[in-house]
Order: structure tokens, then sequence, then C-alpha cells
């Protein structure tokens, strides 16, 4: 997965306070996060349909929980099975969905572990109703010390059919060695952490 080096991807920073310089993370050492979010069509499929891929290229991962001994390549479907609850407690590649920027508007969060195990959420607004969606049942990803590739088959509510721009957010809880957590974005528009900031969802596909 070098390709990811070739890449101009966004890069995702830790969360820092207002007006103060970046949060020193010794434990993360020189760990850096790019990201982007494309919309794809998929040429096989009849009825045509889309896909959305999520890219997360990683520099300095041997200090992160559950990237420190990645070195092959792992490529495959992941299903139900797999499916896993607080993902976000560790180590956690994210991905926010909405067709409206408005606070109360629903929208949908995305979890895949650096493990294989992954989830699918709508929420109805603004953190409320936090529930499993069935409308992705399964995703495709490849990993690999260098970055994270992952599929999602855009149905229901995430297809491209007429129904306007769908707004992503790219986040990230990381987990040191040591047990330190970070929280990356490519925005944080709060006085906290807040991946559910719809300020914060700023790619459009």
């Amino acid at each position: 997965m070098s390709f990811f080096k070739e890449m101009p991807l966004q890069a995702l920073v830790p969360f820092h306070l207002p007006g103060s310089s970046p949060k020193s993370l010794p434990s993360l050492g020189e760990f850096q996060l790019r990201g982007e979010a494309t919309r794809n069509h998929v040429p096989s499929q009849l009825p045509s349909r889309s896909e959305i891929t999520l890219r997360f290229a990683i520099s300095g991962g041997q200090a992160v929980k559950g990237l420190q001994s990645r070195v092959e390549t792992i490529s495959r479907t992941l299903g139900e099975s797999l499916r896993r609850t607080d993902l976000w407690a560790t180590t956690c590649f994210e991905a926010f969905f909405s067709r409206s920027q408005a606070p109360d508007a629903p929208y949908f969060e995305f979890n895949f572990s650096p493990h294989g195990e992954w989830n699918f959420y709508r929420l109805d607004g603004y953190r409320k109703n936090l529930r499993p969606d069935r409308q992705v049942s399964s995703i495709h990803a490849q990993w690999t010390a260098e970055g994270i590739e992952i599929r999602i088959p855009a149905e229901g509510e995430l297809a491209d059919a007429g129904t306007g721009p769908l707004w992503v957010s790219l986040t990230a809880v990381i987990e040191s060695a040591s047990g330190e957590k970070s929280y990356w974005a490519l925005r944080h528009p709060a006085a906290q952490p807040d991946f559910h900031d719809k300020k914060g969802f700023i790619l459009c596909v």
C-alpha cells in the first residue's frame, strides 16, 4: 500500500485547546495521520451503484496500540459477524456522514478497528438515539502498517441518486502503546473533542 505516500491526503490533527499550540504527544513518537473520502461508481454492478472509499495513511504507527506489529497486507470483506460496539474505547478509525449540516438532522457514524472489527450507526440528531444501522451489511477493507482503505457500499441514504451532497468527517481515536489516548480529526470546531459537531463535516462526496 505504498501508494498512500503519493496521495495528496489531508492531515488529521490531534485535539488541542483553541489558541494553543498542538499538544505534544511524546508517547506517539513521529506518528502522523492523513485521510480522504471519495465516491466511486462500481461499473460491474447492475444496476449501477456506488461505494464510498475511506483512506487513512499512517506514518510512524509503531507506537500506536493495534498497529505495532502490522506488517502484512490484509484484504478482505468483513460482514455482520465482525460488528462490534464501543470500538472507540481504543484505537479506532471513524467517519461521519450527513446529508445536512444542520445539527438536528440525521447522520451516520462508521467505526473501524485495526483488528478488522467495524460498525455502522444511525443517529436522529446531535448525539441522539445512537443505534446500529443495517443498510450497510458488509464492507471491504485493506490495511497494513502504512494505511487503511475501506470501501463502504453506498446504499440507502448514502446512495447518490439525486439526494444532494453527502458531508463527511474523518476522525480517529488513537491510543499509544502506553495507554495515552488522543483525538484526531480534519477539523476540531469545539473547545473539547467532539466528532459529532457538524462544523467538522468538511468533506463532500
